[in-house]
């Protein structure tokens, strides 16, 4: 009587599935179910596993990313034929925000130069996050970094819970005059489990080994690379399952 049950359940639970899978189809996410009769427990034991379309697995916790750019005159230097900020303008939409989730990720976006600006906190709105990033306007001759990176570790201690924090700096390099202590801002990463990666798409500043020990110690990398090839780079952190799992995330 056992067996006929199970036949009779693992029939429903099927076509709720198949429903479910149709509309998550629609959705970009693919699932592949199992399901096995427990004689023991006198039950069914269904198994999903849901993938998006780039291969994320969507069952996975949250994230909060802020992305810090920097805005100094020195980002008005062309590239491959077009300025450097243009390269982050077109990279953020095209090769990240496409990449990642609005049901469960959030993303914030903080400017700096000389002076740190907040132009969006985390949010799920991925328009407002574009429209934020297009306003964003090369000024001021400093990459005061470790000034946005406080800020940015302020806004993430208001994260969601059980959310992934992450941090991505894009700057190419130059001078920073902060007077932020070093140790404190690696220590509030760890505390927070931020993890911190970082792409140079010029020069070295004042700061770079303070930044390669900080994506050291919070499990994150840093990377000098060419304007051109910061897409793809970008995408990889979008799509990357140990963002989504990331080693030293602090829930709860």
């Amino acid at each position: 009587m056992k067996y006929k049950n199970y036949a009779i359940i693992k029939a429903a639970v099927t076509f709720l599935l198949l429903i479910s899978t149709i509309n998550l189809a629609l959705a970009g996410i693919t699932c592949t179910a199992k399901s096995s009769f427990n004689p023991d427990k006198n039950c069914v034991l269904v198994t999903v596993s849901c993938k998006s379309k780039n291969g994320a697995y969507v069952s996975e916790y949250p994230r909060d990313f802020i992305i810090l750019i920097d805005i100094s005159k020195s980002m008005e230097e062309a590239y491959g034929g077009k300025i450097k900020i243009e390269h982050v303008k077109e990279s953020i939409p095209r090769d990240f925000l496409n990449n990642i989730h609005a049901y469960k990720d959030r993303v914030g976006i903080v400017a700096f130069s000389d002076d740190v600006i907040v132009a969006t906190t985390p949010v799920s709105n991925y328009e407002k996050v574009k429209d934020s990033i297009d306003k964003l306007n090369p000024s001021g001759f400093n990459s005061n970094i470790k000034d946005a990176m406080q800020t940015a570790i302020t806004i993430l201690k208001f994260k969601r819970e059980k959310s992934i924090p992450i941090l991505i700096l894009i700057t190419d390099g130059g001078k920073d005059e902060s007077t932020v202590n070093e140790e404190l801002i690696i220590k509030e990463l760890k505390e927070e489990g931020i993890t911190l990666y970082v792409f140079n798409i010029g020069e070295d500043s004042n700061v770079e080994d303070f930044l390669k020990r900080a994506c050291n110690e919070t499990g994150g990398f840093y990377r000098k690379i060419e304007p051109t090839t910061l897409g793809i780079n970008l995408k990889e952190i979008a799509v990357s399952k140990e963002t989504l799992s990331a080693a030293n995330v602090k829930l709860g």
